[in-house]
C-alpha cells in the first residue's frame, strides 16, 4: 500500500505545513477531537489533538466481505 507524504495543510493559514511527513485521518472520533496517524521515514505515532479544520490526507479502505 502507498501511503502520501504530503504533509498537511494548517487550519489558520491554509497554506502547507510539514512537507515529507504523512498524516492520515482515523474513522476514530472523540468529541471535538478526531484521531490521526503522522508516519514519516523512521516511525509513526497516532494523535487525537489534530483540529478538524486541518487538511490531511484521506484514505478509504474497504473491509473484505
Amino acid at each position: 500500500m502507498k501511503l502520501p507524504s504530503a504533509g498537511c495543510r494548517s487550519r489558520y493559514s491554509g497554506s502547507l505545513c510539514d512537507q515529507g511527513y504523512g498524516y492520515l485521518w482515523s474513522s476514530s472520533f472523540s468529541g471535538l477531537s478526531p484521531k490521526s496517524l503522522r508516519f514519516y521515514s523512521t516511525g509513526a505515532d497516532l494523535s487525537n489533538f489534530t483540529k478538524q479544520p486541518t487538511g490531511l490526507s484521506v484514505r478509504c479502505i474497504k473491509d473484505k466481505i
